[in-house]
């Protein structure tokens, strides 16, 4: 009776789980990442100042098109994996969906973007330097630190760090285009 419920437990707890992290990536899934900005923005208290980043990989689509769909999803898990050695204890790191990532840390202080960019591309190169591809993984990345009040709510703040990351991303392809021709 006794294995049953550990049977059952592990089972359970197997579901829960499932529920919560993106099955490629075990970084939490988009359910949960809108869970914990709903829970969050009850409690301002928890985070006064909170620091977002968006995340997502560069030239995708080169990679999935020159590449196949599987060099794609191992560019997507490879990031993952580096965003999560960056994340800090208290941090969440959800897949946002497709190739963008967020990270919500809500002990931010004036620092925080500076230091989470510089280990992210610390990392980020040093696994372009063990990993033999015929590409190297490259993402954008934008950061926003900002008080959460009624002015700056939780989803203002994920979209401001949104839209930081696209004007890197857009440098980045006019940079690359430039570089082509």
């Amino acid at each position: 009776l006794a294995r049953y419920f550990i049977k059952k437990s592990n089972e359970t707890k197997a579901a829960i789980r499932g529920a919560c992290i993106d099955s490629m990536t075990n970084a939490y899934n988009r359910n949960t990442y809108e869970e914990d900005i709903a829970e969050l923005e009850k409690d301002t208290e928890r985070c006064k100042k909170i620091f977002v980043t968006a995340c997502d990989v560069n030239f995708l689509k080169y990679i999935n098109d020159n590449y196949g769909h599987d060099e794609g999803d191992f560019a997507i898990k490879e990031l993952a994996n580096v965003i999560k050695e960056c994340c800090e204890d208290g941090d969440i790191c959800a897949r946002f969906g497709g190739d963008e990532f967020v990270i919500f840390n809500r002990n931010a202080n004036e620092d925080s973007c500076h230091i989470l960019e510089q280990r992210f591309n610390a990392k980020l190169e040093h696994h372009n330097s063990i990993v033999t591809k015929p590409y190297k993984i490259s993402a954008s990345i934008g950061s926003v630190i900002e008080k959460v009040d009624s002015t700056y709510t939780l989803f203002k703040i994920v979209k401001m760090a949104d839209e930081v990351m696209y004007e890197v991303k857009k440098n980045k392809k006019n940079s690359r285009a430039g570089a082509l021709k």
